[in-house]
């Protein structure tokens, strides 16, 4: 098992969030962290839902694509109001999602 640092984590909140537990600075806090039962962390778009189950190509590139891709082609995807947009963008997206990135020069 590997251990990170000394084990010892700080969680920061805001004054406003201490207000609403009832705290203030300096004051002991007891928490418990809970695994989040959807890795994502967001909740997947009916559209892009619908489109993945409907696509086997874009399906299997969706699938192998790591958590973080997958959210950001989500959060892309929530922005947009249209159907119509919503769609064209999500295959562009799966699809660019397996070219390499531009070279980033040092």
């Amino acid at each position: 098992m590997n251990h990170l640092g000394d084990g010892n984590f700080f969680i920061i909140l805001s004054s406003s969030n201490l207000n609403i537990v009832q705290k203030k600075l300096g004051d002991k806090i007891h928490f418990e962290l809970n695994e989040d039962p959807n890795p994502l962390g967001v909740d997947m778009p009916e559209i892009l839902d619908v489109l993945i189950e409907q696509d086997k190509e874009l399906k299997a590139i969706f699938d192998n694509l790591t958590l973080g891709k997958k959210r950001n082609i989500i959060h892309q995807i929530i922005k947009i109001k249209d159907i119509d947009k919503q769609i064209q963008k999500s295959i562009k997206l799966i699809k660019e999602s397996t070219q390499p990135g531009p070279k980033k020069s040092l």
